[in-house]
């Protein structure tokens, strides 16, 4: 229920932070397994390009971190995510990535 109300919030024509839109094309390669933590959960390591174009032009690069944990179905879930931003020192605008 509140993912609706927040898209519904999001896409609402008086919401002045999305006018205009946001868009944006995301590029993830370089996925690789780093192996497991103590927990033993999987830690997996990937490279981010990340292009947004709302009132202009921005690319962020980043290595971007996940573990993940077995479920009972034999799948896997994200127990945790970090993005380490290449240009971190950089000075951004907002950054909405709602795409």
């Amino acid at each position: 229920m509140l993912r609706e109300v927040r898209v519904r919030r999001v896409n609402h024509e008086r919401n002045w932070s999305q006018q205009p839109h946001t868009y944006g094309s995301r590029l993830v390669g370089n996925v690789m397994v780093d192996g497991v933590d103590s927990a033993g959960r999987v830690i997996v390591r990937s490279s981010l390009q990340l292009t947004e174009y709302r009132t202009e032009a921005r690319q962020l690069g980043a290595t971007v971190f996940h573990k993940l944990v077995a479920t009972e179905s034999g799948g896997w879930s994200i127990y945790l995510k970090r993005v380490n931003l290449t240009n971190c020192e950089s000075i951004f605008g907002m950054l909405d990535m709602h795409m």
